[in-house]
């Protein structure tokens, strides 16, 4: 089933098939390099605010070998030359440089395997003198082998395979068919086969045209529509794939025919009227990649001439799509931050492989997409498994496995051996953990994902094979497994116990997210999100840089808040996208980070982690997010300083310091919100709440604070939760504010004291924290 709320970029797609397992790891959690990354958001020339950044990012730990480099495209540039130096230890100081790499595309496929070691690499122009900035990362010993065949020799091996090419072969499709019919599956394999035997009679559906976006406010009525049509196109493409895959393995001649009706009917749907690219892509590439995987499973079963008029309709759908990925303008290369282009590259890739010999165009759309999908997997993060677009729409991303399998079955490459392929699942386990009431930052986040997390990350897991991935996966239930995400899969390994070993905390540098828990194992932990991102509020994010969320007891307690209605809604562009809605800082009555002029998300409108460090007692994280609100974003603003401190003591407090500046007068503002209204609040303190969790705080500024109650649009957020505004009694130029929050409230909150000299000390029982020139330290007493 299609999402309940429609998003631009990143709606979800299709998924998951195999049998195949990498060797277990030790769980996907590798120890960073030794090393402090540069700014993130000034990397590289941008000649377009849609940058990519550099991949692999400073600092970086690469489990895979060769290595691929990505930059962003530079306009004018006629090709680019990339220096690989290999450094001496992690230090990196002495570089022996290796080899200077033409390339004419802005991301390089290393031509050869690296080995294990400590590199750097650098990037320019043709014809420049100049490098742009030195970047150091690490492939770790035991790197997955990464060697990706050339173009002629995938497609000839696509070319040459007996189908079905879209199902597993030899041992690995022994073992996969093995578990359906008498192993841990066979239970939902035989609900798939009841629900298709239900549907043998059932009438295709209509496809309506979708509603085009408007300008201004989008309506409820658009979203209503385009939601209706793209579950129509859903419900068309899902039936027909189950009933061939069936169809396919069990040869019963009713659902043989159903299957035939069902693909043949899509063949025959106009590829230039209501279901066309240009009415609706997503729905649109969901069709014809159906078309072409029940064409392949299916191939002996259709006449002839029912093959032509498949391979007719697919020629002719794939045209548009292959055309938006290479159009110089609007393709990859040119707005590379497009979740919908990158599914329809994968989706083109596939589509290639399977029609191969029988399509005469399938050889150039091979060629012009393939070399493409190892280098943009996804624009919204790096090979830490970050992901932008946030925990709801990073769940929807897994449906792509099942593309994944098709294209190592067909072509060789194994998408699932590159770094951030085999990392996605970090983002999830540490952000999404079990136990947790909701997911955290973006669209959607505040949904719940229960049956969609259980059936999308199992597959996932199953691929990976890694003992972190199947630990949380095994904690997970309600999943609908009879849905093909999870029989296509491979055979899931349990796993009850956390790997030994894995720290409670993460920091993801690609995207400027932490987590940080008491412990991650358990259920019940106390957990604290931190988020000050390079990526913006642009797409599914949220102008929520230097923001934070605190759950405890599997309840949410300090909430960012906001209902995902619809993109683009009146309520979306003026509440859930805002800064107010978060817990962070805005000044003058609600006045926050940048969201653009529609109010639909600035790409440059950034934060970024400038500190983080983790010990066994303590966490502190330090973001800066003063681009997100400058007058560079944000017309006439006049800040000039934004940064936030939060220091995570376990198992039970949490301490927040800003330190703020600008050019003239402001009423600087520290904003909370509850899931539930507080028990008691005023001027300088809040306790909040939730069944048999609580968090109570002390907020403390350099002058007086009043408690102002926010009010959300009508129908905005959550009923029953609490907007409370911390504003200064006298606006200032400069300020400071320091919080101290615990989820232990049996016993009085420590007090922060503002010291003469303008720094803060917070003293706990145990401890001292003193936060002085931006910075946190934190002393065991």
């Amino acid at each position: 089933m299609l999402k309940s709320k429609l998003g631009r970029l990143s709606v979800p797609m299709m998924l998951v098939l195999s049998a195949y397992n990498l060797p277990a790891a030790a769980g996907p959690v590798a120890t960073p390099l030794a090393c402090t990354p540069t700014n993130l958001t000034s990397e590289w020339p941008q000649t377009s605010p849609f940058y990519r950044s550099l991949q692999p990012i400073d600092c970086a730990v690469i489990e895979h070998d060769p290595p691929v480099l990505a930059w962003s495209n530079v306009n004018g540039a006629t090709g680019y030359e990339v220096k690989v130096s290999r450094a001496n230890d992690a230090t990196f100081s002495i570089l022996n440089p290796l080899t200077t790499t033409a390339s004419a595309t802005p991301w390089l496929y290393y031509p050869t395997k690296l080995g294990a070691g400590y590199y750097t690499w650098n990037v320019r122009v043709k014809g420049a003198t100049a490098w742009g900035p030195s970047r150091r990362f690490q492939i770790s010993s035991g790197a997955a082998d990464f060697s990706v065949p050339s173009v002629d020799t995938a497609f000839a091996r696509a070319s040459a395979l007996a189908r079905p090419r879209a199902q597993p072969v030899g041992a690995e499709r022994s073992a996969w068919l093995a578990d359906l019919r008498t192993g841990s599956r066979a239970a939902d394999y035989s609900g798939l086969r009841k629900r298709v035997t239900a549907k043998l009679t059932e009438v295709m559906p209509l496809d309506p045209a979708s509603k085009s976006a408007v300008a201004g406010y989008a309506t409820a009525a658009i979203a209503t529509a385009n939601l209706a049509y793209m579950n129509q196109m859903v419900k068309l493409a899902e039936g027909a794939r189950e009933a061939s895959l069936v169809a396919s393995l069990e040869r019963e001649p009713a659902v043989l025919a159903d299957a035939r009706r069902r693909v043949l009917f899509m063949a025959r749907l106009d590829p230039n009227g209501s279901t066309s690219w240009a009415t609706e892509t997503l729905s649109a590439f969901r069709l014809v990649w159906t078309m072409a995987v029940c064409y392949d499973w299916l191939y002996a079963d259709f006449t002839a001439a029912e093959r032509a008029e498949i391979e007719a309709s697919v020629a002719a759908r794939v045209a548009p799509m292959l055309a938006s990925l290479t159009d110089i303008k609007e393709g990859l290369a040119a707005k590379p931050l497009d979740s919908f282009a990158i599914d329809t590259l994968q989706a083109t890739v596939s589509i290639a492989a399977l029609m191969a010999g029988n399509v005469a165009d399938a050889k150039n759309w091979f060629a012009a997409s393939y070399p493409l999908f190892p280098q943009w997997l996804s624009p919204w993060g790096g090979d830490d498994g970050g992901f932008a677009g946030g925990t709801n729409y990073s769940i929807w991303a897994l449906e792509s496995a099942e593309i994944w399998d098709i294209i190592r079955w067909t072509t060789g490459m194994d998408i699932t051996h590159k770094t951030w392929t085999r990392n996605f699942g970090r983002q999830l386990v540490y952000f999404y953990p079990p136990g947790s009431p909701f997911g955290i930052f973006g669209d959607g986040a505040e949904g719940d994902n229960t049956e969609a997390n259980g059936r999308l990350f199992r597959p996932y897991a199953a691929r990976i094979n890694d003992p972190l991935y199947n630990w949380y996966n095994t904690q997970w239930v309600g999943g609908d497994y009879s849905r093909l995400q999870a029989i296509l899969a491979p055979v899931f390994t349990r796993q009850t116990s956390l790997p030994a070993g894995t720290p409670n905390s993460i920091y993801l540098p690609s995207v400027g997210w932490t987590a940080m828990h008491s412990d991650l194992a358990d259920r019940a932990r106390t957990s604290v999100y931190f988020k000050s991102s390079n990526y913006g509020s642009y797409g599914h994010a949220h102008a929520d840089q230097n923001t934070f969320v605190l759950n405890s007891k599997g309840r949410a307690l300090l909430v960012e808040t906001g209902v995902y209605d619809y993109y683009g809604s009146y309520n979306y562009v003026n509440w859930l996208k805002t800064t107010a809605a978060h817990n962070g800082i805005t000044y003058n009555g609600g006045i926050g980070q940048g969201n653009s002029s529609n109010g639909r998300g600035d790409v440059t409108s950034t934060g970024n982690v400038t500190a983080f460090k983790s010990t066994a007692a303590v966490d502190i994280v330090t973001g800066d997010a003063s681009k997100a609100y400058s007058s560079a974003v944000v017309a006439n603003s006049p800040v000039t300083t934004a940064t936030r401190t939060l220091v995570y003591i376990r198992p039970s407090t949490v301490l927040v310091f800003d330190t703020l500046s600008a050019k003239t007068a402001v009423t600087w503002e520290w904003n909370v919100h509850g899931q539930v209204a507080p028990t008691a609040s005023d001027n300088s303190s809040f306790t909040i709440k939730n069944v048999d969790a609580t968090a109570c705080g002390k907020v403390s500024g350099e002058t007086p604070l009043v408690l102002k109650p926010i009010t959300a649009p009508s129908g905005a957020a959550v009923a029953g939760q609490w907007h409370g505004r911390y504003a200064m009694a006298t606006p200032a130029l400069n300020t400071t504010f320091a919080a101290v929050m615990s989820v232990d409230c049996a016993t009085a909150l420590p007090t922060a004291a503002r010291k003469s000299d303008g720094s803060w000390v917070v003293t706990g029982p145990t401890w001292t924290v003193t936060y002085a020139a931006g910075k946190a330290t934190y002393n065991p007493r």
